[in-house]
């Protein structure tokens, strides 16, 4: 019998990827599960290494900033796994489905590695849509 979680995880995963290609990231892929020293659900880039963790459903549509606390901390811990530059944590909004991923919550540290620095060193945390944060990745990563 499948699991009705893990099915929406993998489909929210996938839809992320998609939308990683379609805004230019073509070595995007969803990653394998790892256990204990997971590395997050989706690689965005090789060079340099960024990793994201991916939240779905209700409980991701639904989450507390605590909860959101947590899984950030989940994010770096994985992106420490992966030996990744950044690791960023996908959290999906209420009322935008698997087809509006760009519209979807991006949040991150405001010290992992300088991502953001454009937003100052005042913040612990930030959020930001994913088709913001892919902008900002783009531009600091990508050469035309």
């Amino acid at each position: 019998m499948a699991n009705p979680s893990k099915n929406k995880g993998t489909a929210a995963e996938t839809a992320v990827v998609r939308h990683a290609w379609a805004q230019g990231f073509t070595d995007a892929e969803r990653i394998a599960l790892s256990g204990a020293n997971d590395q997050g659900d989706v690689v965005l880039m090789r060079d340099p290494k960024i990793i994201i963790e991916v939240k779905a459903g209700k409980a991701a549509q639904t989450a507390s900033l605590g909860q959101i606390s947590k899984w950030l901390d989940e994010a770096q811990r994985e992106r420490e796994n992966a030996k990744a530059v950044h690791g960023f944590l996908i959290v999906q909004r209420q009322g935008f489905g698997n087809s509006r991923v760009g519209s979807w919550e991006c949040w991150t540290l405001s010290d992992d590695h300088g991502a953001f620095t454009e937003y100052g060193d005042s913040f612990n945390t930030i959020m930001v849509s994913v088709d913001d944060m892919f902008d900002a990745i783009k531009e600091r990563y990508v050469s035309d």
